[in-house]
């Protein structure tokens, strides 16, 4: 049963090929660069701080933040706490005079290299 197809049919069967195969065209990329969508700004979810408990929270939408922010949290974090100034101490006179004492035994070496304690 071998059926001989014209050459006007054949043409025909090339087009509708051509045709599904631009439909349902495979597309190519690199693996180690796939395509990526563009960054796009969203206001929320955002985060929002209470200093006094030293905690935080994530709001969905405008109406948490509203009722949080009323409520005595805030949009900034917690400042980095400044460590307290720990007061000079002073020596005594049999301290300052030990001071001295290893003082007087280094060495000054060139930039950079550190101090040799003479022996």
């Amino acid at each position: 049963m071998s059926e001989q197809l014209s050459y006007a049919e054949i043409e025909r069967m090339r087009t509708i090929l051509a045709q599904h195969d631009n439909r349902q065209a495979t597309q190519e990329f690199d693996l180690n660069h796939p395509p990526r969508e563009n960054y796009m700004h969203q206001e929320f979810p955002k985060c929002i701080y209470n200093h006094d408990l030293g905690t935080n929270r994530v709001v969905k939408n405008q109406r948490e933040l509203d009722h949080f922010l009323a409520s005595g949290w805030s949009k900034s974090p917690m400042p980095d706490a400044q460590p307290e100034e720990e007061p000079e101490l002073t020596a005594d006179e049999s301290e300052a005079a030990e001071i001295a004492a290893i003082d007087a035994q280094l060495v000054k070496r060139g930039p950079g290299r550190p101090r040799k304690i003479q022996e």
